[in-house]
């Protein structure tokens, strides 16, 4: 159950712990059932000393390159500048969410999950809040199996032709 934010401007993969400034918890990187992953580098945030100065991808790799699942209850991405964005790719790993699960994206900001998308087993649905567009891409099906509720912004569904994108 640890939260974090990314620390970097550069790319690289979610399993790598120098990658995340670590803001409650235990674990090196975000993770677990109330585990937030938090994607802002800009100055006002702890743990993000560089701007965002290109698109940044963070794959769903361990430190040696093998797919990993990765498990939290929210991701947060945050204002930053509004010309770059944030991409979570697969490296066949799958982004899952645990209950009361969370896609936050600030308003003015267009990211991207290209990776499996899945909730955890009893969990009651995925919330996409904020302003902001989030775009389900990639060539992996989702396993969205509970509702999916969009109180604030868009939801882009962009996955390859005849994948399930929900």
């Amino acid at each position: 159950n640890t939260s974090g934010y990314w620390n970097s401007s550069s790319s690289g993969n979610w399993a790598n712990g120098s990658l995340w400034t670590i803001t409650s918890g235990t674990g090196s990187v975000p993770g677990g059932g109330s585990g937030v992953a938090t994607f802002s580098p800009n100055n006002a945030n702890p743990g993000n000393p560089t701007a965002l100065t290109a698109n940044v991808t963070v794959n769903l790799k361990s430190n040696k390159g093998a797919a990993n699942d990765f498990t939290v209850r929210a991701v947060v991405f945050d204002a930053n500048t509004p010309s770059y964005n944030f991409t979570i790719a697969s490296g066949a790993g799958a982004l899952k969410f645990a209950s009361s699960a969370s896609i936050t994206v600030a308003a003015g900001q267009s990211h991207n999950i290209n990776s499996e998308i899945a909730l955890d087993a009893g969990n009651d649905g995925l919330n996409k809040l904020g302003e902001g567009t989030i775009s389900f891409g990639g060539t992996a099906a989702n396993t969205l199996t509970n509702q999916i509720t969009v109180s604030e912004g868009t939801i882009l569904l962009n996955k390859t032709a005849g994948v399930d994108a929900i």
